[in-house]
């Protein structure tokens, strides 16, 4: 039986895929501190993909 990759390959074109560990860092970091996304430190990069991406609107990867 082959593995399934977990994460998609990167597309020719397009934006760069974020980084899925930071992504998921900014989440937790804003769901344990209880604080507003607007409030995520940078070092977890966009507060609006991290929304997005908690929101499962985000699935067209």
């Amino acid at each position: 039986m082959e593995a399934v990759p977990s994460i998609p390959p990167h597309a020719p074109t397009g934006r760069p895929r974020a980084n899925d560990r930071s992504i998921v860092n900014g989440i937790l970091y804003v769901l344990m501190s209880d604080c507003r996304w607007m409030d995520m430190p940078p070092k977890y990069g966009s507060y609006k993909t991290a929304f997005l991406d908690s929101c499962g609107i985000n699935c067209f990867v």
